[in-house]
């Protein structure tokens, strides 16, 4: 509850919680709040850029070296070559979109000419639809949360990119499931049909990995399986409700606090349509199957570092 008693919304009860907690940390130890606020402002970003390379680089010997040539036994030559392809097509696609949802701002407001009131925190303008992120101590125009792993905000500026790194990520998890159960059922249990068993000596990489008799493999297949099956179904249930969220023109902040008004609205085909093209930029000439299915760097015109205008305003199916 705040001064006239009135009950705080998520954004300014989260903000008055992390403000406590860094101010009390400021009094008691200047030196570790520097230090606090370095690892959360810089020292997280490079731990999961440092992990999501380990990770990538894995799965990249996993598929190339291990998957694809062990399910070249069990499946048809034009099934394997699709699947390469297609491999190749994801993996591409979930690394561009990391570095650019990492590196593309999430976009700040400048001077509001339309005279909304300014942010309590950073006392700067604020247009309609921004909020202010304590742990990038920067407002955000339609920011939806803060994401660790790539350090920093979600919003108008990189959205698209996060988005489709969901998408790229499901699409490629899923994959690999159905086109490499033979790889993890057979190498799982390491039986005699196993990676290491034989039949690969022609590959150059195949005695370094297979030097211990199969256990790296049998291994690194149970670890990835794992790994796999979570991030499929994470990121296939963070892409469900991206859809819900993009259909009605919102953002995950403003649903916390208006989410009955937001559920209630049921957008028609013709406004969820316009919110998905305003979202994936489709615009100035731009069409789905060159800038969406192939990697582009737009940005949405509605969705860069100017401030939303009434009439802009207008064109989000909710109305808060």
């Amino acid at each position: 509850m705040d001064a006239y008693g009135e009950m705080a919304s998520p954004e300014e009860f989260i903000d008055n919680l992390w403000r406590g907690y860094t101010e009390d940390l400021r009094r008691r130890s200047p030196f570790a709040h520097r230090i606090f606020m370095f690892m959360v402002r810089h020292g997280f970003g490079i731990i999961m850029r440092a992990f999501f390379t380990t990770m990538a680089i894995l799965y990249f010997v996993f598929v190339f070296g291990i998957v694809i040539p062990f399910e070249s036994l069990y499946k048809p030559r034009w099934i394997v070559i699709i699947g390469s392809a297609v491999a190749v097509y994801l993996y591409f696609n979930v690394v561009f979109y990391f570095i650019m949802a990492s590196i593309t701002g999430p976009g700040n407001p400048k001077k509001n000419p339309h005279g909304n009131a300014g942010c309590k925190v950073c006392l700067k303008s604020k247009p309609p639809g921004t909020h202010h992120c304590s742990m990038c101590g920067a407002c955000i125009i339609k920011m939806d949360h803060h994401c660790v792993w790539i350090n920093q905000c979600v919003g108008a500026g990189n959205h698209r990119y996060f988005f489709q790194l969901l998408v790229s990520l499901t699409t490629s998890m899923l994959l690999l499931l159905t086109l490499g159960y033979n790889t993890f059922y057979n190498n799982y249990t390491r039986n005699v049909f196993s990676y290491c068993a034989g039949g690969f000596d022609h590959l150059f990489w195949s005695e370094f990995i297979c030097n211990d008799y199969g256990v790296w493999v049998a291994n690194i297949t149970q670890v990835l399986f794992f790994i796999t099956v979570v991030i499929w179904f994470l990121m296939g249930g963070f892409c469900v409700w991206n859809c819900f969220i993009i259909s009605y023109g919102t953002t995950y902040l403003e649903c916390l606090t208006h989410f009955r008004t937001i559920f209630n609205s049921r957008p028609s085909f013709d406004q969820i349509k316009t919110n998905w093209q305003i979202f994936l930029g489709l615009s100035r000439g731009r069409s789905f199957w060159t800038h969406i299915l192939l990697p582009s760097f737009h940005v949405c015109e509605r969705y860069g570092e100017e401030p939303v205008t009434p009439d802009e305003e207008m064109l989000s199916v909710v109305v808060h």
